[in-house]
């Protein structure tokens, strides 16, 4: 959560830096922006691998049962 505040301390920073200096202050802010962004894909990948993995095994037990109730079609 530190970090998180820290990102948001430096935002503020960055957007008076855009209203004072605006070429300087948009390098700033798309720099602010690659930081956030390597910041929640870092930290969310293991929670989104777990989300992930559990609804594939869902849909993939939903199938299988789906499959049990159907009847089998002979050719």
């Amino acid at each position: 959560m530190d970090k998180i505040c820290l990102l948001f301390g430096a935002l503020a920073l960055v957007l008076e830096l855009v209203i004072l200096v605006p070429a300087l202050g948009l390098s700033a802010l798309l720099l602010w922006i690659v930081c956030f962004v390597s910041f929640i894909a870092v930290y969310s990948y293991p929670y989104l691998k777990i989300l992930f993995t559990r609804a594939v095994g869902g849909v993939v037990h939903a199938f299988k049962t789906l499959r049990e109730y159907l009847p089998a079609t002979s050719q």
